[in-house]
């Protein structure tokens, strides 16, 4: 399966090289230019980069491009840069990359700053006139050509000369990331560049992707694509951009934006990009947005981070202290975000100062970047290839001992192929779910499990089993990383769709746990106050009925 292989692929690192099929390889002159460039590349990231070796070992990195120059002789220049690249994305960092050379007409996301074009004649990296998605595990159609419109929101099951999963195995290794989600994020794009698929041997020409696909209808379908001219109109196998669309595919391009929805009564608010245009700052919109909040001043606000790569941090000063200000954000279900494998850079520095300073609760897919990762990337552009080289200056730490790759969701959800192709979102109604409180009179009997977020660690699973005695409720707590017996909890009560508990149980510096949730539409919401000498901590859950 797709994602489950994912974690072993730098150690695959350029063995999809082995596929190459040598067409006409670089004249001597060039090969002399190439291996300045690298040089440069090899000392560039050892002055700018504060540690690029967390990841990979230098004598790895180093043994790398040592194979690349030998092998100069032998190869193009998209299968240089192709194997450059894939040197440069071991040093695990997603800011730290070489920066595709993109052809005229191929308009994915590289970065906040241009990119100049390169200086090798006739290099530039085509796109095939289809887009691929990665859900669950498998490769769908995503976007496609008119032409090829009887693909769209196919099932890819052969890609080039090779399988989905084989051609993810073969493509990987030239993604820069933080985590396995940043991976996922980009490598929809990689998937489908011309000369990156023939220098990886995921095809035998730069012109042709044979593909095969099994259509919507259950049909098994051929058909060989070519590298598109200029930008093509490609079309959605989903709803996008429309008001029939989803909210989160409404506006993905619009820097900020959000919406007052009065039935539940929650503010949505979808923050696809750390700072934006001057005719409305990042600290303009914020004021409109306070002006809102203010306006209904018990209203949840849900962040969606989703589509957001980052931007400049120090633009959301003003939109941080907005947020925290406000009471609700440290109220149980006050302040949810959405967070994905987008979440990245100045986005995810939100998202921690968020989970540092509020009670908010995250839902949706784990985010693209680490809580302490490198970043403000510096242009470094190389004077024979002209090619662009961006490395790391700083390293962003949440907490010295932060060793999370990843913040992960209190409520995980990843949507389904169907849901996307049907125009739903499982995660916003969720999220809309839990924002809302229910006034159930019941005390809902059974197993609530789920998990609480402690500062700078995973998750901690936990469950809760209620049980209706004649007169009261009796409940049990479950938490492995405490304790392996259960824990029965007492001062148990029930009123009004509210659950209080608590246990005198003790462990380490804690010598009080209490416990107060919610319910909120098929969830338990809540906190686990942990006390102890030094004052209380309080830690949001989210819990669903146990199957």
């Amino acid at each position: 399966m797709i994602r489950r292989r994912l974690l072993p692929l730098f150690a695959l690192s350029l063995a999809g090289c082995a596929f190459v099929q040598v067409a006409l390889a670089v004249d001597p002159e060039w090969a002399e230019t190439w291996r300045a460039d690298i040089a440069l590349v090899a000392e560039q990231l050892r002055e700018i980069h504060p540690d690029p070796f967390t990841k990979v070992d230098p004598a790895t990195f180093d043994a790398e491009l040592a194979r690349l120059v030998t092998e100069l002789g032998e190869l193009e220049h998209h299968q240089i840069v192709t194997r450059l690249a894939t040197a440069i994305a071991l040093i695990g960092d997603g800011h730290t990359r070489l920066t595709l050379p993109l052809a005229d007409g191929v308009e994915f996301f590289q970065g906040h700053t241009p990119t100049p074009r390169s200086s090798i004649p006739g290099l530039g990296f085509r796109a095939f006139p289809l887009r691929v998605a990665i859900v669950d595990d498998e490769l769908f159609v995503h976007k496609a050509a008119p032409e090829h419109e009887e693909l769209l929101g196919a099932r890819i099951v052969s890609y080039g000369r090779l399988t989905p999963t084989e051609a993810v195995d073969a493509v990987a290794p030239t993604v820069r990331r933080d985590n396995d989600l940043q991976l996922l994020n980009l490598l929809p794009d990689h998937l489908v560049l011309a000369e990156l698929l023939h220098a990886t041997g995921v095809t035998a020409s730069t012109e042709t992707l044979p593909i095969e696909v099994i259509t919507r209808d259950g049909a098994r379908r051929s058909t060989v694509l070519r590298p598109a001219s200029g930008s093509p109109n490609l079309i959605a196998a989903g709803p996008e951009l429309s008001e029939n669309a989803p909210r989160y595919l409404r506006q993905p391009q619009t820097p900020y934006w959000y919406e007052w929805l009065p039935d539940p009564g929650v503010v949505y608010f979808q923050l696809n990009q750390v700072g934006g245009p001057e005719d409305e700052t990042l600290d303009v919109f914020t004021d409109r947005l306070r002006d809102t909040l203010r306006q209904h001043p018990r209203a949840p606000l849900i962040i969606d981070l989703r589509h957001n790569p980052g931007g400049w941090y120090g633009t959301a000063k003003s939109l941080l202290r907005s947020l925290l200000r406000r009471d609700l954000s440290h109220e149980t279900g006050g302040l949810i975000v959405i967070t994905g494998r987008t979440t990245f850079s100045a986005a995810m520095m939100l998202a921690v100062d968020l989970e540092k300073h509020s009670n908010v609760l995250f839902i949706g897919e784990p985010t693209g970047s680490s809580p302490n990762h490198h970043g403000d990337a510096r242009r470094v552009v190389l004077p024979g290839s002209g090619l662009t080289v961006r490395i790391s200056t700083l390293h962003w730490q949440a907490h010295p001992s932060d060793r999370r790759q990843a913040i992960e969701p209190h409520l995980a959800i990843q949507p389904s192929w169907q849901d996307y192709l049907a125009g739903g979102d499982p995660v916003l109604d969720a999220a809309l779910a839990i924002a809302t409180p229910t006034s159930d009179a019941a005390a809902p009997a059974g197993t609530w499990a789920g998990s609480m977020s402690f500062p700078q660690s995973q998750p901690v699973e936990f469950s809760i089993e209620l049980t209706p005695a004649s007169q009261d409720i009796e409940a049990t707590w479950r938490i492995p990383a405490f304790s392996s017996e259960d824990i029965s909890l007492q001062d148990v009560s029930w009123s009004n769709g509210q659950l209080s508990a608590g246990t005198p149980w003790q462990g380490g510096n804690v010598r009080k746990i209490t416990l107060d949730a919610e319910m909120r539409h098929g969830y338990m919401v809540g906190t686990a106050s942990l006390s102890a000498e030094m004052g209380t901590e309080r830690l949001p859950f989210v819990l669903k009925r146990a199957e």
